[in-house]
């Protein structure tokens, strides 16, 4: 099943990051908690309702939703224990944990997940709990009873991939260098993220091609009588992809872990401080042993060579018909050509005629130059040509230029080639076969293997949103933060939308971000990786005290604020329709759906305010009453009833607008 929460993460610009150069003026954002229902809320600014009232200072509004609230003073491990802790327990049952960190610039993120001047963060947290419950369950596994000949191979441990997306590109970052990474479609329709490298695979039967000693004997001669034709074939360069892994059995390997990413991650000045992530981070630690651990290796090395091998095929294929052509001239042997229209019509496989003139080059004007041809440079048309040269009617023709083997010679050479090829798709018949071998393991170890293998957890460091006004990189590396998430807010705001609604299917191709987390914001979608497996996800909002960061920090509250509906949206479509997903909340795509939204909002707006406090309505009146005394009772009430429920807020609005500024007065 999948669980929702939101937590709220607050901390100080003292303690938790570097100090702000400029000092925080007085005021800031007034954190609240409501101990009646258990749901944190924190007070905004509501321009909207101090222009409704007529307004003229800045008062607050409610923002609600959140599943807990940590205070100033709460450190890292705090955190973790409200927020995650016992999250950590998805990923041992085989399924996956994710964790999003998300504030304006400054308001501690990257100290909350990765850490900052000795206080471990949030992944080394959540990783170390992790190994100490698969070290549980090997403990467990050995006290029933196993063969110890395989306690190497059936040992649990991590497997980390670290990557950042930086200006609108990802980057694996687990290693000495910053590798470029591609996003792909594999052939199961998901997506695959890792750097692309090319190498050569060795198509003629050595070392690289891993075939039979029998199949490398027979090719070193077929190789030798084609006159190594094989070994200069393009087709042979092998693509692969994936992130760089790191294993991880102890803290010690997350240290090591964290002290490589954290020299290759972008970093610099953002209007805030000089120590920012400049970078959307994710870090995967996924649930593995030896065995598991082979196969995948196995699996994904063939997946690569099968291309490669199925082209060099091809290729060989295709080579019986360039036996007798000299591939050094023209096109792969094929060329243009003058011919004398005197001579009959040949099959375009036809060798060259006596006096025929191969063409060097054709330019817009139709004027050829030609080759082996005394002031051949000179561009003349064809006419031109059979004039200078004396030959009748030069016409453009095609024509290949032949080797002049003979008949046993061609024979000779098609022979073996055809043994090349029989050879070629032994090899990739046997890759098929051991690729089918691989996903039968595989299925076996899932089923009879510990519960904890696949399973996985996902932490997220989003850059922080930064309203920047300065010039040059650092304000082109705030805008490429701002718009990838502005893409993830609306994909958020998608998934909290009413079932049914035009707008409740996220754009996550919106953003190279939101197709890197599609897995965890939505993960009941058939192009996730885990549409049948649990999932659990959490979003810290991190808030910084600092006046100057008011705006910035209503905002990440609203961000977390559709955060929290949108996975409480997604789990509701999802048992509404007997986990179908949402698409089936469309009542059968029948033209009635328009209504079933309506009797939703109109459901919402049912539900009566709470009773307001009648100490707050008759001080209300009597403000009214004796500051605007202008406004008749029916007014009055008016704005009271339009305040429904909001009655305090109201209040201390009045008070601001007519008892402050008169008494200043």
């Amino acid at each position: 099943g999948t669980e929702e929460l939101a937590g709220l993460r607050r901390t100080t610009a003292t303690s938790r990051r570097p100090t702000a150069s400029r000092g925080a003026k007085r005021g800031g954002v007034v954190v609240v908690c409501d101990e009646k229902d258990n749901k944190g809320g924190v007070e905004e600014d509501n321009d909207e309702e101090d222009d409704d009232e007529g307004g003229g200072v800045a008062v607050y509004g409610s923002i609600s939703g959140f599943d807990g609230l940590l205070g100033q003073d709460a450190t890292n491990r705090d955190a973790f224990d409200v927020c995650f802790a016992e999250k950590v327990d998805v990923a041992a049952r085989g399924g996956t944990a994710s964790l999003f960190c998300y504030g304006y610039t400054g308001g501690g993120k990257t100290h909350t997940s990765v850490g900052y001047d000795g206080e471990r963060g949030m992944y080394f947290l959540a990783a170390e709990a992790l190994l100490k419950k698969l070290s549980d369950i090997i403990d467990d596994g050995d006290d029933a009873g196993g063969d110890d000949d395989d306690d190497d191979d059936d040992s649990l441990f991590l497997r980390a991939t670290v990557c950042e997306m930086y200006l609108d590109e990802v980057y694996d970052i687990l290693g000495e260098k910053k590798l470029p990474c591609k996003l792909r479609i594999d052939g199961n329709g998901r997506l695959s993220v890792g750097v692309v490298e090319r190498e050569e695979l060795d198509a003629t039967g050595g070392a690289g091609a891993a075939a039979p000693p029998s199949s490398s004997s027979s090719s070193s001669s077929s190789s030798s009588s084609t006159g190594g034709a094989t070994t200069s074939m393009h087709s042979t360069i092998m693509t692969t992809s994936g992130l760089r892994t790191s294993s991880v059995r102890s803290p010690h390997d997350l240290v090591r872990v964290h002290e490589i990413c954290s020299r290759q991650r972008a970093s610099g000045a953002s209007t805030t401080h000089d120590r920012s992530s400049r970078s959307h981070a994710i870090l995967r630690l996924e649930v593995t042993n030896a065995r598991t651990d082979g196969l995948e290796c196995e699996r994904r090395r063939i997946e690569s060579e099968l291309p490669a091998w199925k082209n060099a095929s091809d290729n060989v294929s295709g080579k019986k018909y360039f036996v007798n052509v000299d591939t050094s001239v023209g096109t792969q042997g094929y060329g243009k050509i003058l011919r004398s229209g005197k001579v009959p019509e040949r099959d375009v496989m036809g060798g060259p005629c006596e006096g025929d003139v191969w063409i060097r080059s054709i330019d817009e004007e139709n004027r050829i130059t030609l080759r082996d041809v005394e002031d051949g440079n000179t561009p003349r048309t064809a006419e031109e040509w059979s004039a200078e040269l004396g030959i009748e009617d030069l016409q453009l023709r095609y024509c290949a230029m032949l080797k002049g083997l003979s008949k046993d010679e061609i024979d000779a050479e098609l022979q073996v080639l055809e043994g090349e090829s029989l050879r070629l798709k032994g090899i990739i018949a046997d890759r098929e076969a051991r690729l089918d071998e691989l996903e039968k393991l595989s299925n076996q170890i899932a089923r009879d293997g510990p519960r904890a293998l696949g399973g996985s957890i996902l932490l997220v460091d989003l850059a922080g949103a930064d309203y920047d006004h300065r010039s040059g990189d650092v304000q082109r590396e705030s805008a490429a933060i701002n718009k990838s998430l502005l893409a993830l807010k609306e994909c958020l705001r998608s998934l909290s939308a009413p079932t049914g609604a035009e707008s409740s299917k996220p754009v996550f191709r919106g953003s190279k971000l939101t197709r890197l987390l599609e897995d965890s914001l939505s993960p009941k979608t058939e192009c996730t990786r885990r549409t049948n497996t649990e999932s659990t996800c959490v979003m810290l909002i991190n808030v910084s005290p600092d006046a100057r960061l008011e705006r910035g920090t209503v905002n990440a509250l609203r961000y977390g604020q559709m955060y929290a509906r949108g996975q409480k949206g997604a789990t509701t479509a999802s048992k509404g329709n007997g986990g179908r997903g949402r698409s089936a909340a469309k009542n059968g795509g029948k033209k009635n759906a328009p209504s079933s939204r309506r009797k939703t909002k109109s459901a919402a707006s049912a539900i009566p305010p709470k009773p307001a406090d009648p100490e707050v309505l008759r001080e209300l009146r009597e403000i009214y009453r004796d500051r605007v005394p202008e406004k008749t009772e029916e007014e009055v009430e008016g704005i009271i009833q339009k305040f429904a429920g909001r009655e305090a807020l109201l209040l201390a609005k009045v008070r601001g607008k007519y008892v402050v500024v008169a008494e200043s007065n």
